[in-house]
């Protein structure tokens, strides 16, 4: 009998013992890692993440406002590409936040009414004019905001706004072409 609690009690502190070693983290290491997706966004990145996020949303509520309101097919048609590119760009950049464990501020209502106030006011060329020159300056501000992120220390956030880079771009050329045309 004695053998034999004598034999259980080494078998557990062996096992005790083999646990422990294989357990423990190296000398400096974080004993519980977190993987990379789980790690919290530095401030700047947060930021970028609520400013994208709002800019998007903005966008995407004026290309529905010139969609309703112009009578310009070419500016309609702008209208057209720029509202899908960017609501595409925000359920990505919403992913990633969410993958962030970050939830982006909401616009307050006085932010959507300043963003589109005036222009709710106008027609015809007044509005086409009004529309174009928002949306060039909006998306000079989208440049400058993402190509500052596309150098981000995170991975993901720099992949997305050098990603997104390139149709804001694109999206700036056309504005640009409507603006010359008027």
């Amino acid at each position: 009998m004695k053998a034999r609690t004598l034999l259980a009690i080494s078998a557990a502190c062996m096992l005790s013992a083999v646990m422990t070693i294989t357990a423990a983290p190296a000398r400096g290491q974080d004993p519980k890692p977190m993987p990379p997706q789980a790690k919290k966004l530095a401030a700047t990145d947060m930021d970028f993440v609520n400013r994208a996020a709002h800019a998007g949303v903005m966008e995407v509520e004026l290309a529905q406002m010139a969609i309703k309101t112009s009578k310009t097919p070419a500016l309609v048609s702008a209208a057209n590409k720029i509202k899908p590119d960017h609501e595409a760009a925000h359920k990505q950049l919403m992913a990633l936040a969410a993958k962030k464990a970050h939830t982006p501020t909401a616009l307050t209502a006085a932010e959507k009414t300043q963003g589109h106030g005036k222009l709710a006011s106008l027609k015809g060329a007044d509005f086409d004019k009004e529309w174009v020159a928002m949306m060039i300056k909006g998306h000079n501000e989208a440049i400058d905001l993402f190509t500052s992120a596309s150098s981000s220390a995170d991975p993901d956030i720099a992949a997305f706004a050098t990603k997104t880079l390139l149709t804001l771009k694109e999206h700036l050329k056309t504005v640009q072409a409507l603006s010359v045309a008027q």
